[in-house]
């Protein structure tokens, strides 16, 4: 088995549940830039303890779903199921939860994160960078303002 098809030669990319669209379009881009935030969290996850490891891992799987949900065709997205290939309302509001718990923790940063200052700082700015990117192109996309959590 190949895992190349050339059906992408003409300049196309095929969506989960049919359907085809210019690679360069803002919605390839957007799961483009979700996957890249993906790996960044990997290289993130590399260098983790276990307990943040296996947060960080959680994270990753659900910007699979979020991915997924990207990458299917729009007018077949009923098709998807909550959680799993489509976020839900649960997904959203236990990161926001988490968020709130990050902040209350160890308080909102009053200047700005220059990567480079350690090791950690370092990989922890890979993946809102890549965050701002997908919301970008998110936006594009379905023409809505997606501003990301």
């Amino acid at each position: 088995m190949r895992i190349y098809t050339r059906r992408g030669d003409d300049g196309t990319t095929g969506l989960f549940h049919g359907g085809r669209v210019a690679k360069d379009a803002a919605g390839p881009e957007a799961y483009g830039a979700v996957d890249e935030a993906v790996s960044a969290l990997g290289v993130a996850r590399a260098a983790a303890t276990d307990d943040l490891a296996a947060e960080i891992l959680a994270i990753q799987r659900q910007l699979f779903v979020v991915a997924a949900e990207l990458a299917t065709n729009p007018g077949k997205r009923d098709l998807l199921e909550n959680g799993v290939s489509r976020v839900s309302t649960a997904m959203i509001d236990g990161l926001e939860d988490r968020i709130d718990g990050v902040v209350a923790e160890r308080g909102m940063p009053t200047e700005f994160i220059v990567p480079g200052g350690d090791h950690d700082s370092t990989l922890s700015m890979m993946t809102p960078a890549d965050k701002v990117t997908a919301s970008d192109a998110l936006t594009r996309w379905t023409g809505v303002d997606a501003t990301l959590p």
